[in-house]
């Protein structure tokens, strides 16, 4: 605590997706070049002229899994290949935020694990770092994270003109979860009362003839019906495609405020 200690320049820096993006733009004027973070598929490219094997994550080779020591080192002391620290040391940040890849499912024993990260918002890290093992050292591996997450990820940067690639994951936007929030617990307009409620409300005179049990509510989106139909059901089950629907709605039941916004036209 009481020495000064000279700064380590050849050790990886640990810093959010922003702080890296801002370097790499800062570098660009600085070299009159586009540099900017490597994408997944070039991260993969370097992968592939390394020496490491991608089906047998070796130690030896990467400082991964605890096995050289209990930080990051030196960026030049793992040479793999031309290059340094292509797996291990510390993650690195691509310019991919996580899609799904085609024919893409959920495994039912974790069925939110992937699809909340669908947003365009949580960027892939490569490479693992010095504390990954398992399949986090997998050179297959996918983890996404939100942008201003930095603990054990640090970054390359390359010089491309390549413009970047998107991919669609079929996630619903912020707009898309606004909108239907608006729809089912909004403001009513021209008088025109709450749709999911005045189906529950028509229903009822129906429903009410048979001992009101369970109900099944298939669609419910962000679950305002699933709610209504509470008021007369001992047990209703809200049924949606969409994970981050059903997310709003378990916000509401826990007692949480959910905030949304949406133009005014």
């Amino acid at each position: 605590m009481l020495e000064e200690v000279p700064m380590p320049w050849d050790w990886p820096v640990e810093v959010n997706y922003h702080e890296a993006k801002a370097f790499c733009e800062w570098k660009s004027q600085q070299l009159g070049k586009n540099i900017r973070l490597p994408t997944e598929d070039e991260w993969y490219r370097l992968y592939a002229v390394s020496d490491l094997d991608p089906h047998l994550p070796s130690p030896e080779q990467a400082n991964i899994e605890l096995k050289y020591g209990t930080s990051s080192c030196p960026v030049d002391h793992f040479k793999q290949g031309d290059f340094y620290d292509i797996q291990g040391n510390v993650w690195q940040w691509t310019e991919t935020p996580i899609y799904p890849f085609q024919g893409f499912q959920v495994h039912p024993f974790y069925d939110d694990f992937s699809t909340p990260t669908f947003d365009g918002r949580h960027n892939l890290m490569k490479g693992g770092s010095w504390i990954s093992a398992g399949n986090e050292a997998l050179y297959s591996s996918r983890y996404a994270f939100r942008r201003h997450f930095f603990q054990h990820v640090g970054f390359r940067y390359v010089a491309s003109d390549q413009a970047l690639q998107h991919f669609p994951s079929n996630y619903e936007s912020d707009q898309l979860v606004s909108q239907y929030l608006e729809f089912q617990y909004g403001t009513e307009y021209f008088g025109v009362t709450n749709f999911a409620k005045t189906l529950v409300h028509l229903a009822q005179p129906y429903f009410q003839r048979t001992p009101c049990h369970r109900a099944l509510d298939i669609g419910c989106a962000t679950g305002r019906a699933s709610f209504e139909l509470a008021h007369y059901f001992n047990q209703v089950t809200g049924l949606d495609f969409s994970a981050r629907f059903i997310q709003q709605a378990v916000y509401l039941a826990q007692g949480d405020r959910v905030r949304y916004q949406l133009p005014l036209e």
